[in-house]
């Protein structure tokens, strides 16, 4: 009984740690309000994939990565 209790508690813990790590990739794709013109990559829930997008260099939130291999790594 304990080592089915550990086996839950040990995989309940991982996708809550996943669940945290991943809450960026949650949220909407936002251009921000500048005029910079960055190339950037956001997590598209509907989707499932990482998308390009131009990003104005100010304002915006988390759900922003340099590299599509970078959202990849965070959100998929």
């Amino acid at each position: 009984m304990k080592a089915v209790l550990l086996i839950f508690l040990i995989c309940a813990g991982a996708f809550l740690n996943e669940a945290k790590n991943n809450e960026i990739c949650w949220l909407p794709q936002q251009s921000g309000f500048c005029r910079m013109r960055q190339l950037s990559y956001f997590f598209d829930n509907s989707t499932q994939t990482c998308q390009s997008f131009v990003y104005g260099g100010c304002g915006g939130n988390r759900n922003r990565f340099h590299t599509e291999a970078e959202c990849i790594e965070t959100c998929v």
